[in-house]
């Protein structure tokens, strides 16, 4: 085992992406001791960071999101890359020094799909919401078009995804229930999870400064509606730039 780790950390979780990650924590486990020190990186170069981690003696890096050439440099320079991996900073060390760090694993089976999206994806021109955007993500309370808008982002039961597939739309449901029932770091949870489905936009009745502050950096609009409304109403609000796009957090934690 890699006796010292490197970690990505944004509000005791790990990040949900190494490279816009402000943070890394260097972890040394030596018998029953474990020490943590916190570096600041976002002002490194990619070889930087991978300098000051060899200098560290790190041979892992654990995190989730993280471009296939970075993990080939890391690699490439010895150290392994552990992606995929979500969850509290504590559980996760616990679980690389268990030799468990599988369970923490997120299979992201979208990701070649995404990756083939982003190339052919071209601009659309309009004034319109509904052509600035590909792929929407709603927050729900059930699964269909008839549901209605779950205000809560962290804590929706359901997201509505919905795509635009050759000028037609099409949707599908994922299920949010783990999010929904988490004691601490919903909305971090959710929106590391609205960034693995390759979303353009976000449609939700409230959102809170941490998950604000992620999809801001993967570059995911928000857009907010207050009231009951059904899926497929606001859907069509949407289309009529009848939305309001936020810029900062509506709300406090805890949403």
């Amino acid at each position: 085992m890699e006796n010292n780790i490197a970690i990505p950390e944004f509000t005791g979780m790990v990040s949900p992406r190494l490279d816009f990650a402000e943070k890394i924590l260097i972890v040394h486990i030596a018998d029953d001791c474990i020490s943590i020190n916190t570096v600041y990186i976002e002002k490194m170069s990619l070889a930087e960071r991978r300098d000051h981690l060899l200098k560290e003696n790190v041979g892992a890096l654990i995190c989730h999101g993280i471009p296939c050439c970075q993990k080939e440099f890391f690699e490439s320079a010895g150290i392994k890359v552990h992606s995929m991996i979500s969850g509290l900073i504590d559980g996760v060390i616990e679980a690389f020094i268990s030799n468990n760090l599988e369970k923490m694993r997120v299979e992201n089976t979208n990701y070649q799909h995404r990756k083939r999206r982003r190339q052919n994806k071209k601009k659309k021109c309009g004034n319109s919401q509904r052509e600035k955007f590909m792929k929407l993500a709603i927050s729900s309370t059930g699964i269909n078009l008839d549901s209605l808008l779950d205000p809560r982002f962290g804590r929706a039961k359901y997201f509505i995804i919905l795509e635009d597939k050759n000028d037609e739309l099409k949707f599908t449901s994922i299920d949010n229930i783990q999010n929904l029932n988490a004691t601490e770091g919903a909305g971090i949870q959710t929106a590391t999870l609205i960034i693995d489905q390759s979303i353009d936009a976000v449609i939700t009745g409230n959102c809170g400064p941490k998950a604000f502050k992620l999809l801001k950096k993967a570059n995911i609009k928000v857009f907010l509606f207050k009231g009951d409304i059904s899926i497929s109403s606001i859907i069509k609000e949407f289309k009529n730039n009848q939305l309001e796009e936020i810029t900062e957090a509506n709300v406090e934690g805890h949403w």
